[in-house]
């Protein structure tokens, strides 16, 4: 299952030209990663990567997926409002 995560990554990785920060595995994906390095402290690892761990129900994910959410606004930073009237003046 490892090698598997760490194919999705790459594969992500290559395709896109960037790392993926998530990987998304559902319960059963969690227990064979676990069964197969059962001392390995999954979220040491993954960070290091720079890729975290996401953990779904099976029904809602049935395969592994990698993948990259783009990054949040804070609420601060909104776009600043386009003047519609000054763009008529302009034209």
């Amino acid at each position: 299952m490892l090698s598997y995560i760490m194919g999705l990554v790459q594969a992500f990785e290559y395709r896109h030209g960037f790392r993926p920060q998530m990987v998304c595995l559902n319960t059963r994906h969690l227990r064979q990663l676990l069964a197969e390095y059962p001392d390995i402290d999954h979220e040491k690892f993954f960070g290091k990567l720079g890729v975290r761990i996401l953990v779904l129900p099976e029904n809602d994910l049935p395969h592994p997926r990698a993948v990259w959410l783009p990054p949040i606004r804070p609420m601060g930073e909104a776009r600043p409002a386009i003047d519609r009237f000054a763009l008529h003046q302009a034209a």
